[in-house]
């Protein structure tokens, strides 16, 4: 998840029957930090502009787009070493910050691997 939202977040979910009687519960959501959040070493910049936004019935779709068409780049089988640390959207342009967990995680900067992925 992104650092904004890292929290609880409370809702109340409310199911109707034909009949008009309705029942409701609380749900509870516990969004956590991404358990590598405070160890990467690099983060990495893209500037987007979104020339075709009805393409995209949602943010969420062309975001999720990106992350697998990194993976890809990177050459990975799925975009589970793609972290999203960052989306920035003014207009029709969008900064979408993210790290690849792909890269040892260590002290030092892995300067060499870097450049790789840089390419």
């Amino acid at each position: 998840p992104l650092e904004t939202e890292v929290s609880q977040w409370e809702y109340d979910i409310v199911a109707s029957d034909r009949d008009g009687l309705n029942v409701t519960d609380k749900l509870d959501i516990y969004v956590q930090q991404h358990k590598f959040s405070r160890s990467h070493n690099h983060l990495f910049n893209i500037y987007l502009k979104i020339d075709k936004p009805s393409k995209f019935p949602t943010n969420a779709d062309w975001e999720l787009r990106v992350v697998e068409r990194l993976a890809q780049l990177y050459g990975d089988q799925d975009s589970s070493h793609i972290t999203v640390r960052n989306i920035t959207i003014e207009n029709d342009q969008a900064i979408f910050s993210w790290s690849n967990d792909s890269l040892a995680r260590r002290s030092e900067c892995p300067e060499d691997e870097i450049h790789k992925l840089l390419r």
